[in-house]
């Protein structure tokens, strides 16, 4: 699909936006012009549009929405040494879990049925806090928490940590924010 050629008119903004009214109603995220990239130089606002904001402009067809699914991933060492969790968002569409360096486990598929890992991208907040990260293409691999607990034998340690992914395209979300939660557990037995 292409965007908006030079010269601009408002005819060609109605072809590829639809709708009929004047310029004002032609407002990024005002409905009919989506809130896209490609469409960051036309204003938000019906006094600040300018025509000229409108070469390149373009609709974008959005992916289905993916499922999340919860997962959990528990690592155990038991004696001296360290116990490792690792969640990973993988290239394929999907998250996986790893335990003490071991294979991947647990790998649940995000994707519809015939779609591709680079349409979608994905955002994190680790421990459920509020600031999210920037949103990173599904088609790469990356490891998004890792955390170890270590014994001496004597002592025991217990960590823990949660994940909130969200899945989206375009930089607009399509899942809501779900779950996941990883556990280290050394357990020294003195």
């Amino acid at each position: 699909m292409a965007g908006i050629t030079a010269p601009v008119s408002m005819s060609k903004i109605r072809a590829k936006f639809g709708g009929t009214g004047p310029l004002s109603t032609y407002r990024r995220g005002g409905g009919l012009v989506p809130d896209i990239p490609v469409n960051a130089a036309i204003s938000t606002t019906a006094n600040g549009l300018r025509i000229s904001q409108f070469e390149g402009a373009d609709t974008v067809t959005l992916p289905p929405a993916p499922t999340l699914t919860y997962a959990n991933v528990t690592a155990v060492h038991y004696d001296a040494g360290t116990a490792t969790a690792e969640i990973f968002i993988r290239s394929s569409g999907v998250v996986a879990i790893r335990e003490n360096g071991g294979a991947y486990s647990n790998q649940y598929t995000w994707l519809p049925a015939g779609r591709s890992a680079s349409e979608y991208d994905y955002r994190t907040s680790i421990d459920g806090g509020a600031t999210w990260s920037g949103w990173v293409n599904l088609g790469s691999d990356r490891l998004v928490v890792s955390i170890s607990a270590t014994s001496d034998g004597f002592y025991s340690d217990s960590r823990s940590s949660g994940l909130l992914v969200q899945l989206g395209a375009q930089g607009t979300v399509l899942t809501a924010a779900e779950e996941f939660y990883a556990q280290a557990d050394a357990i020294g037995r003195g």
